[in-house]
C-alpha cells in the first residue's frame, strides 16, 4: 500500500507509539508521536473524529496500544509493525474489532 496515499486522506492519523529514541532514529512523515508510556497523559491530543493508525515496534506494543486507545472511544483502522529489520519497508495490518 502507497503511505503517501494513506497520509493523503485527511480523515486518518498516523499515531506513533514507539519509545522516542526509535522514533526519532526512524521516524514516519507526519505522524503524531506519543510513547505509549506518555499516553495515557496525552491521549486527548488525537483527533477522536478520525481514524487511528498506529506505527508499532513489536506486538505486544500493538496490543497494549490498541487496547488501551479503544477503552478511550479511539478508532484503530491499522497499524504498521516497523523494527529494525524491515527499514523504511512498511506494510499495513488490519486491526480487527474483538
Amino acid at each position: 500500500m502507497d503511505i503517501k496515499k494513506i497520509h493523503s486522506n485527511h480523515n486518518l492519523t498516523f499515531l506513533d507509539v514507539r519509545d522516542y529514541v526509535v522514533s526519532s532514529n526512524d521516524s514516519v512523515n507526519n505522524a503524531v508521536n506519543i510513547p505509549y508510556a506518555y499516553l495515557k497523559r496525552y491521549y486527548r491530543k488525537i483527533n477522536q473524529r478520525k481514524g487511528v493508525i498506529l506505527v508499532v515496534s513489536d506486538p505486544l506494543l500493538l496490543n497494549v496500544s490498541v487496547r488501551f486507545l479503544r477503552r478511550k472511544n479511539i478508532k484503530i483502522e491499522g497499524y504498521y509493525l516497523k523494527t529494525e529489520n524491515n527499514g523504511n519497508l512498511l506494510s499495513r495490518k488490519t486491526c480487527f474489532e474483538a
